[in-house]
């Protein structure tokens, strides 16, 4: 199995020993980002949302990579709507801010991936993970409904919780035939993704 690993982030030192996450790099840029926005208050609450596909027998040669990708753009800045309510007010109204990596998952030579955004959120409202869970998993649904959709409350903000969010990002067999049946524009953006940089949202954008 191949381990796809991470750059590090130079204008910090680094939080984790390589021996204790094989994201360490990955880990530090997310933290330098939000270090700038510290101290937190205790009034900031932190979730996880996860949104996660895996191409099957049946539909793995209609997979397209960027179009998962393309996903976290059309929830955060989509005009799609459920009832009157545009995603973008949805997702502005409820998140300040946070950050997404792709995580790319492997079992085994004979499986496909599973593909994940996986979101590092906070919001000044606590409670979201039963107030929208229902809500924010329509709107997803709604863009694909093959998603698997988890949304999950971690707390307030701690050290652990990006070493936890950052954890297992990319496990793949880069020679398995069942990898390269999806096609050669996908296995580039595959082996790609080892290198990839964080991309912050809300508050964080642009910092």
């Amino acid at each position: 199995m191949e381990m796809l690993n991470k750059t590090p982030c130079k204008s910090k030192k680094n939080i984790l020993d390589e021996t204790q996450s094989s994201n360490v790099n990955l880990i530090n840029q997310i933290y330098c980002k939000l270090d700038t926005q510290s101290p937190w208050s205790n009034d900031k609450y932190f979730y996880k949302l996860t949104i996660a596909k895996t191409p099957l027998r049946t539909n793995y040669h209609i997979f397209s990579f960027e179009d998962f990708k393309a996903i976290s753009r059309k929830i955060t800045n989509g005009v799609a709507s459920i009832g009157r309510v545009a995603n973008r007010y949805f997702w502005n109204k409820y998140f300040i801010g946070g950050v997404k990596v792709v995580s790319i998952i492997q079992e085994n030579e004979q499986s496909y991936p599973t593909f994940k955004l996986k979101f590092l959120l906070y919001s000044n409202y606590d409670n979201l993970d039963v107030l929208i869970k229902a809500g924010l998993t329509s709107r997803i649904r709604k863009i694909d409904p093959l998603l698997s959709v988890s949304f999950d409350y971690l707390g307030n903000y701690d050290k652990l919780l990006i070493t936890d969010y950052t954890n297992a990002l990319n496990s793949i067999y880069s020679n398995s035939e069942t990898l390269n049946k999806l096609g050669e524009i996908n296995m580039k953006q595959i082996l790609n993704n080892k290198t990839q940089k964080p991309y912050f949202l809300g508050d964080l954008y642009g910092k």
